[in-house]
């Protein structure tokens, strides 16, 4: 059978929070309205409304202090797609993830995010993002006052995932998939803890050095690898609250990566003393055992890139498999302002060029 090649739709945002988010809800309105359905509103395994909300607190607090934009982006977003701002807000707080009767798995956090220095083009940021397909959208944010961006979002909410800036900031996001197991984590502190620091590094930060202090800022519980136009390559990985870990390309031959397990000296270190011993999935040392060959034996290039995002080595914990949402990559110093784009499923999707829209 000719399967066509398709391309993901993207729109156009901008002006304030509120005239953003406003857009946002206009554009996605469908697709808005059957996430809501789909995860703001299964109380089969949330529990009652005053058990969502006490749960959802600390990260509510955690965007308030950080960034409190967010919440006039969000009342725009459920006045142009007709939902309740309160099912908007809740959906974007990530209900699903964050509910007392809901344990997090080692499973239940995907994606891969790689990153590399290639003679020819230098900076490579790449990712494959693993999630239901249904619920993301890409669209391009022409702030009033921040930086021009184009991400790969969660339809109805502030959040996003691998995406790139008009300033040369690019990223790729993974999960740890899940807490350590006996691991005491400070809850008292304020932090960033759902996917809300990607959308503020893209909007706030020029450069690799301003998203460090920017992450360190906001104790972010994502891991990351993260590069820009001046050809600073970095990967980070959080235990929110815990412990950040900082890992540059230099040290690792131009190659980097994340998959989702703890695997960074400094964070393997301090969970171990800890006495804890965190939960590790075939899923995930199944793409890091194929990234890590990678890196031994494949030169540092767009094609590498584009091959690896494509992977099925190690069927079915493959970086490409029936989960993946869409792959992207960037090059920060070659072609600064564009994410190339390959939507589900990459392994069958051109990659296509997204580019920035002048301010």
């Amino acid at each position: 059978m000719n399967i066509p090649n398709l391309a993901m739709p993207i729109e156009t945002v901008r002006g304030s929070h509120y005239e953003m988010g406003l857009q946002h809800g206009q554009a996605y309105r469908h697709v808005i309205v059957a996430n809501i359905h789909a995860y703001a509103l299964r109380h089969d395994f949330q529990g009652t409304d005053e058990e969502s909300d006490k749960a959802l607190e600390p990260i509510r607090r955690g965007d308030e202090t950080f960034a409190p934009w967010v919440f006039d982006e969000l009342r725009g977003i459920a006045e142009g797609s007709r939902v309740p701002l309160a099912l908007i807000t809740r959906m974007h707080l990530r209900v699903w993830n964050n509910v007392p009767r809901k344990e997090l798995t080692p499973s239940s956090g995907g994606c891969t995010g790689i990153g590399m220095i290639a003679k020819k083009d230098g900076v490579i940021v790449g990712g494959t993002l693993d999630d239901p397909r249904q619920s993301y959208v890409l669209i391009r944010r022409i702030p009033r006052n921040g930086i021009s961006h184009v991400q790969v979002i969660w339809a109805g909410s502030c959040w996003g995932h691998n995406g790139t800036n008009a300033a040369g900031l690019c990223l790729a996001q993974s999960s740890l998939g899940c807490t350590v197991p006996g691991l005491s984590y400070d809850n008292s502190k304020r932090r960033i803890r759902n996917s809300t620091s990607g959308r503020i590094l893209l909007e706030r930060c020029e450069d690799v050095p301003q998203a460090l202090k920017m992450l360190k800022r906001i104790q972010s519980t994502e891991s990351l690898v993260i590069g820009d136009a001046k050809g600073n390559l970095v990967a980070c990985q959080s235990l929110g609250g815990f412990c950040q870990a900082f890992q540059p390309a230099k040290g690792k031959q131009d190659f980097l990566f994340n998959t989702n397990h703890i695997h960074m000296p400094e964070l393997v270190a301090k969970v171990t003393a800890a006495g804890c011993v965190p939960k590790v999935t075939e899923y995930s040392m199944t793409r890091f055992a194929t990234l890590e060959r990678a890196r031994a034996s494949m030169p540092r290039t767009v094609r590498t890139m584009q091959h690896l995002l494509r992977s099925h080595a190690g069927h079915p914990n493959c970086i490409c498999n029936d989960g993946t949402v869409t792959a992207t990559y960037a090059l920060p110093q070659s072609r600064p302002g564009v994410l190339f784009v390959a939507d589900a499923p990459p392994c069958r999707n051109e990659f296509h060029a997204y580019e920035l829209v002048p301010v």
